[in-house]
């Protein structure tokens, strides 16, 4: 297994690092007069890791791990067709899952919302880039929103807000709400114009939940969204908005 990482790091380049090549020399050290042999699945049901053997249980686990997932053969790629693929089953990105979500349950109350998925607005001389998860353009007596899914633990006060590093995100959507190209072209409003910034946070419950920043220091209305999770009964529904 050892021998099968060090030609995986080898022809890999993003795996070319100082430190794992270190840890291939101190390994090979360890190992010295040992005789490197082709591994079969079976071998693994032979290994003893009970009593005196025990310590060898965490290694041959990683060890198993390794040539299971990469091949059996020391030079070569010799996974079954079915499991030959460029990324792994398991992956899953769940802050733009939920940014997703949110937008599938922003659209039930806001049927004029924009989503900034794929779409760079240029900012001011063509320099400042700017990318909002959703916004809202102003419309009749009804201010222009900004609205950024963050996610990560909701705050439950603008104490906590600012205690917990949520600054970031404070600035990063009041920022938003100041650029002035951005509320020409997609919000059809001025920064005089009182653009209504809020943040969205995950939250495990059927109540959704609203809190306003009282302290007019922000620069901008603040708003605070917690944006209930899915339950399975709500799959349907996400999973026709998702492949729309």
């Amino acid at each position: 297994a050892l021998e099968r990482a060090a030609v995986l790091i080898a022809n890999n380049g993003s795996y070319n690092h100082p430190t794992l090549h270190e840890w291939i020399r101190a390994g090979r050290a360890a190992l010295q007069g040992v005789s490197a042999v082709k591994i079969f699945p079976s071998d693994h049901k032979a290994a003893r890791t009970r009593g005196a053997f025990a310590h060898y249980r965490r290694p041959l686990h990683l060890a198993r791990a390794v040539l299971e997932s990469s091949g059996f053969h020391l030079h070569k790629i010799d996974l079954p067709q079915h499991r030959r693929t460029g990324v792994s089953p398991f992956a899953l990105n769940s802050a733009e899952l939920f940014e997703r979500w949110a937008e599938l349950r922003l659209l039930k109350e806001y049927p004029n919302l924009q989503s900034g998925r794929g779409d760079i607005s240029a900012g001011a001389c063509g320099v400042v880039k700017i990318r909002p998860d959703f916004w809202i353009p102003a419309e009749g007596n009804s201010p222009a929103m900004i609205l950024d899914a963050k996610y990560k633990p909701a705050p439950k006060s603008v104490r906590e807000l600012l205690n917990e590093g949520g600054r970031n995100d404070i600035y990063q959507v009041v920022a938003y709400s100041r650029h002035r190209r951005f509320l020409r072209e997609k919000l059809n409003a001025r920064p005089e114009d009182g653009v209504v910034a809020g943040l969205m946070y995950p939250h495990v419950g059927t109540e959704e939940i609203v809190w306003q920043a009282p302290d007019a220091s922000f620069c901008a209305p603040l708003s605070v969204w917690r944006i209930p999770c899915p339950e399975k009964k709500d799959s349907g529904a996400f999973a026709a908005r998702a492949a729309a």
